[in-house]
Protein backbone atom coordinates (compact mmCIF):
# COMPACT_ATOMS: atom_id res chain seq x y z
CA UNK A 1 0.00 0.00 0.00
CA UNK A 2 1.22 3.33 -0.59
CA UNK A 3 1.42 6.59 1.58
CA UNK A 4 -1.67 8.08 -0.39
CA UNK A 5 -3.35 4.77 0.57
CA UNK A 6 -2.14 4.55 3.94
CA UNK A 7 -3.21 8.53 4.44
CA UNK A 8 -7.14 7.91 2.46
CA UNK A 9 -7.95 5.10 5.07
CA UNK A 10 -6.63 6.87 7.91
CA UNK A 11 -8.87 9.84 6.53
CA UNK A 12 -11.91 7.55 6.36
CA UNK A 13 -11.59 5.81 9.48
CA UNK A 14 -10.76 9.02 11.60
CA UNK A 15 -13.91 10.61 10.26
CA UNK A 16 -16.92 10.82 12.49
CA UNK A 17 -19.52 9.77 9.93
CA UNK A 18 -20.47 6.75 8.02
CA UNK A 19 -18.43 6.36 4.94
CA UNK A 20 -19.04 4.19 2.08
CA UNK A 21 -16.86 4.62 -1.23
CA UNK A 22 -18.13 2.18 -4.47
CA UNK A 23 -16.75 1.77 -7.84
CA UNK A 24 -18.64 3.32 -10.80
CA UNK A 25 -20.14 -0.19 -11.27
CA UNK A 26 -22.12 0.47 -7.74
CA UNK A 27 -19.87 -2.40 -5.77
CA UNK A 28 -18.37 -1.20 -2.39
CA UNK A 29 -14.83 -1.08 -2.09
CA UNK A 30 -14.16 0.57 1.23
CA UNK A 31 -16.14 1.23 4.52
CA UNK A 32 -15.03 2.53 7.72
CA UNK A 33 -15.53 1.94 11.13
CA UNK A 34 -18.46 4.45 11.88
CA UNK A 35 -20.27 2.32 8.93
CA UNK A 36 -20.25 -1.04 10.89
CA UNK A 37 -21.47 0.33 13.71
CA UNK A 38 -24.11 2.51 11.78
CA UNK A 39 -25.40 -0.09 9.53
CA UNK A 40 -24.54 -3.47 11.80
CA UNK A 41 -22.29 -5.12 9.08
CA UNK A 42 -18.77 -6.36 9.14
CA UNK A 43 -16.58 -4.43 6.44
CA UNK A 44 -15.78 -7.77 5.21
CA UNK A 45 -19.32 -8.49 4.83
CA UNK A 46 -19.96 -5.04 2.91
CA UNK A 47 -16.79 -5.16 0.41
CA UNK A 48 -18.04 -6.60 -3.18
CA UNK A 49 -21.14 -6.66 -2.23
CA UNK A 50 -23.77 -3.63 -4.50
CA UNK A 51 -24.30 -0.70 -2.63
CA UNK A 52 -27.72 -1.05 -2.24
CA UNK A 53 -27.41 -3.79 0.26
CA UNK A 54 -27.75 -0.88 2.70
CA UNK A 55 -30.58 1.22 0.49
CA UNK A 56 -33.68 0.73 1.80
CA UNK A 57 -36.32 -1.40 0.20
CA UNK A 58 -38.39 1.58 -0.51
CA UNK A 59 -36.27 2.82 -3.21
CA UNK A 60 -33.79 0.32 -4.10
CA UNK A 61 -35.46 -0.27 -7.56
CA UNK A 62 -34.63 3.58 -8.45
CA UNK A 63 -31.18 3.44 -6.55
CA UNK A 64 -29.23 2.30 -9.62
CA UNK A 65 -30.34 5.68 -11.65
CA UNK A 66 -29.95 7.77 -9.03
CA UNK A 67 -26.48 6.24 -8.77
CA UNK A 68 -25.60 6.51 -12.81
CA UNK A 69 -26.33 9.64 -12.22
CA UNK A 70 -24.14 10.64 -9.52
CA UNK A 71 -21.11 8.82 -12.03
CA UNK A 72 -22.23 11.49 -15.20
CA UNK A 73 -22.20 14.36 -12.82
CA UNK A 74 -20.03 13.63 -9.59
CA UNK A 75 -21.00 16.83 -8.00
CA UNK A 76 -21.30 16.60 -3.42
CA UNK A 77 -24.77 16.19 -2.18
CA UNK A 78 -26.26 14.86 0.93
CA UNK A 79 -27.75 11.34 0.92
CA UNK A 80 -30.37 10.03 3.50
CA UNK A 81 -32.38 12.94 4.22
CA UNK A 82 -36.22 11.21 4.20
CA UNK A 83 -37.50 8.59 5.50
CA UNK A 84 -37.59 6.52 2.66
CA UNK A 85 -33.80 7.00 2.79
CA UNK A 86 -33.82 5.22 6.28
CA UNK A 87 -31.49 2.25 6.66
CA UNK A 88 -33.92 -0.98 6.81
CA UNK A 89 -32.35 -2.23 9.57
CA UNK A 90 -34.37 -2.53 12.46
CA UNK A 91 -30.77 -1.78 15.28
CA UNK A 92 -30.12 1.43 13.04
CA UNK A 93 -30.49 5.00 14.57
CA UNK A 94 -33.04 7.40 13.99
CA UNK A 95 -33.49 9.98 10.81
CA UNK A 96 -30.69 12.82 10.79
CA UNK A 97 -28.01 10.61 12.82
CA UNK A 98 -26.26 9.44 9.89
CA UNK A 99 -25.14 11.09 6.09
CA UNK A 100 -23.60 8.90 3.35
CA UNK A 101 -21.23 9.99 0.77
CA UNK A 102 -20.74 8.33 -2.86
CA UNK A 103 -17.72 8.51 -4.80
CA UNK A 104 -16.76 6.57 -7.81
Amino acid sequence: MQFTDHLLVGLLEAAPDAMVCVDAGGLIVLVNAQTERLFGYRREELTGQPVEILVPDAIKAVHPAHRAGYVADPQPRQMGRSRAHRPDREDTPPPGAHQLGLRS
